[in-house]
C-alpha cells in the first residue's frame, strides 16, 4: 500500500508502516550522474500504527520549517489529503493491523 501526501509517502509492509519524504539526489563522491536532480522517497519513521503514521507528517513539518506561512500552507494541504483518504482504507488497516497482533499474541487496545 502507498498513499501519497503531499511530499510525503506512507508505504506499509507485514511490520509497520513506514513514513518516506520526497527528496532529490545531490551530488556526491558516490552518486551516478544519471540520479542527480532525480525525486525518490526516504524512509524518516518507522511507525506500528497507521494513526501514528499520520501524526508524524504535520510533526515534521513544524520541525523542518521556520516560516509560519510555509507551515500552515503545508499543514492546510495534508489535513485535506487525508481527509480524502477513504474510510474502507482505514478499516482494512486497522483490521489488518488487530489481525497480525492477534496472531503474534500481542496485547490489543
Amino acid at each position: 500500500m502507498k498513499i501519497n501526501i503531499g511530499e510525503y509517502q506512507i508505504t506499509t509492509d507485514t511490520l509497520q508502516f513506514v513514513v518516506n519524504k520526497k527528496t532529490t539526489i545531490k551530488k556526491s563522491r558516490f552518486t551516478k550522474a544519471e540520479n542527480i536532480g532525480k525525486e525518490v522517497f526516504k524512509p524518516i519513521a518507522y511507525c506500528t500504527a497507521f494513526e501514528s503514521a499520520l501524526k508524524f507528517i504535520p510533526q515534521d513539518v513544524l520541525r523542518c520549517n521556520d516560516e509560519i506561512l510555509v507551515i500552515s500552507e503545508k499543514l492546510e494541504q495534508i489535513k485535506g489529503i487525508i481527509k480524502e483518504i477513504p474510510q474502507p482504507i482505514k478499516i482494512e488497516v486497522e483490521k489488518i493491523v488487530y489481525r497480525d497482533k492477534k496472531n503474534e499474541g500481542e496485547e490489543i487496545d
